[in-house]
């Protein structure tokens, strides 16, 4: 009895031992310039392999809703799935900078100007999927004018871009990117939490 129990102590004591002795899982820092907006700004601009997941809530035409998201950025492609509750009422859109598809929860495939009708008719409004990737990153959309409003660690506290109002109300500390902003424009609202950043 006793050499059994000798055994399991010493085998206890070895798995302790092996944990202890694992490196911590390192945690992947972007290499962000954090001297200057410019620098920043460009070097996000240029940034297109990410994926985030949170939590949406949308308000227009009087009315809401509210969900979980995620968004992919794979190059030039953008992927973005937001569902209700339970899963319930979601839409998929698919954007590779020049052709929409959006497949429903009902499984059908819809492209070109019934896929922007669709996303109208789900939303409320046609969301600018050209600039969410960048809008995600906190930066603005090249190509198109900003008003930009820097704040402390030269990040991005507020943005009008292309008729719409961004506020960035919160950053996440690893990797230092938006956890919480607005999108806003006459009739529309789109309020997004992240809560994870998978860079």
């Amino acid at each position: 009895m006793r050499a059994v129990l000798r055994c399991g102590l010493l085998l206890v004591a070895a798995l302790v031992s092996a944990c202890a002795a694992l490196p911590p899982r390192s945690v992947e820092v972007l290499p962000l310039p954090t001297n200057s907006w410019p620098e920043r700004r460009a070097w996000l601009q240029q940034y297109d392999q990410f994926a985030v997941t949170g939590r949406v809530a949308v308000a227009a035409g009087g009315q809401g809703f509210s969900g979980s998201l995620r968004f992919g950025q794979m190059g030039e492609l953008s992927e973005l799935a937001i569902d209700g509750p339970l899963g319930i009422g979601g839409i998929r859109m698919r954007w590779n900078g020049e052709q929409l598809d959006v497949v429903t929860s009902r499984g059908d495939h819809l492209d070109g100007d019934a896929a922007r009708a669709e996303m109208e008719r789900r939303l409320g409004f046609v969301l600018p999927l050209a600039s969410l990737r960048y809008w995600l990153l906190g930066v603005p959309a090249p190509g198109s004018p900003a008003e930009e409003t820097v704040g402390e660690a030269t990040r991005l506290v507020g943005m009008q871009q292309d008729d719409w109002a961004l506020q960035y109300s919160a950053y996440a500390a690893s990797p230092p990117l938006p956890s919480k902003l607005t999108a806003q424009r006459e009739g529309a609202r789109v309020r997004i939490i992240i809560d994870r950043w998978m860079p």
